[in-house]
């Protein structure tokens, strides 16, 4: 099965080769295996042991319950990281703000804003990774059967409007790391620029 889902782009204008393929992905004999780490899975996936679906969507089926939880995921971490800031950055209350640039024998302060900064490019690099992976099964799985199979794709096209909107969130995630950064270095130089300062007294 694996041999007939993975061809290049030119095999797309095979119609021969899509038929063969629509066979693999309308099959209904398959196994279908879940990984992930612990207390991932709140609840298992519903099966439906009389209308047995098809390969296409049991695959859907499950990026879609993997996605809806991913994306969840990817919105606390992003939230985290706000909350990191929040006590850092009330820039409106200016007594407040310019205690930051004092930092502690322990260098906290700068510590935990290289710790932030050395997460979001990697974070920002699974998301951008994860959505490309996407775009690759839509392209080769999805994409040459919307017209071609467009009545038996009805189910399937619902599956991926989901699981583009779970990778909505995740793009806005990605855009929001992108704020928290330039937040986080205006707070670094202000205490690097104080630190440098205290080394040279």
């Amino acid at each position: 099965m694996e041999s007939l889902l993975e061809y290049s782009f030119e095999d797309y204008k095979d119609e021969r080769r899509l038929e063969q393929q629509w066979l693999v992905l309308s099959c209904p004999l398959y196994t279908s295996l879940l990984l992930g780490p612990a207390h991932f899975f709140d609840r298992m996936v519903e099966y439906d042991s009389v209308n047995v679906p098809t390969v296409l969507i049991s695959l859907l089926r499950d990026i879609d319950f993997v996605m809806e939880r991913v994306a969840k995921r990817w919105e606390e971490i992003g939230n985290y990281l706000k909350g990191l800031l929040v006590e850092d950055a009330n820039f409106l209350e200016a007594d407040l703000f310019v205690k930051l640039l004092f930092e502690d024998d322990h260098y906290s302060r700068s510590r935990k804003y290289f710790w932030i900064l050395g997460c979001i490019g990697d974070f920002q690099n699974t998301i951008k990774d994860t959505s490309t992976h996407w775009s690759d099964f839509q392209m080769k799985h999805i994409d040459p059967f919307k017209e071609l199979k467009k009545d038996e794709m009805s189910q399937p096209m619902h599956f991926v409007g989901e699981i583009d909107a779970y990778f909505a969130t995740m793009n806005r995630v990605k855009l929001g790391l992108d704020e928290v950064r330039e937040q986080t270095l205006l707070l670094r130089d202000g205490v690097s620029i104080i630190i440098s300062h205290r080394a040279s007294h």
